[in-house]
């Protein structure tokens, strides 16, 4: 009997150190369809991308999605592509949507794990 319930005190005492090993992170930023981020010279034009954006053809992309933060963009995993179309279909503006996005950054992609939208600019 003692043994299960060691077993399971060390299981429940390594998820932080799992959790931290997992790279995972969170981003704020906005969420966009990579047709409409205006980038010229590996540099992103923040204010004419979000000048730009247009939430009907945001819901018809077939590019994919991608998030701008501190004015650069990074593009979503597939899992982070059909998050955001759905976050977008719900969503009743014509301005861009505000996301937290928790997952991984490698390089220019983030893997997400999940996504939420937010009416604060927490980034």
């Amino acid at each position: 009997m003692r043994i299960p319930i060691v077993l399971a005190l060390l299981t429940l005492l390594s998820l932080p150190a799992l959790a931290q090993d997992s790279g995972m992170n969170s981003y704020g930023g906005y969420l966009i369809y990579r047709d409409c981020a205006q980038i010229i010279n590996d540099k992103l034009d923040q204010d004419k991308t979000l000048a730009n954006y247009d939430s009907k053809r945001a819901l018809q992309c077939k590019s994919g999605y991608g998030l701008i933060t501190n004015g650069l963009f990074y593009v979503l995993d597939k899992r982070g592509n059909q998050l955001a179309k759905s976050l977008i279909a719900s969503w009743n503006s014509s301005r861009p949507l505000m996301v937290i996005i928790h997952g991984k950054m490698t390089g220019k992609k983030i893997d997400v794990h999940d996504m939420s939208n937010t009416s604060v600019q927490t980034f």
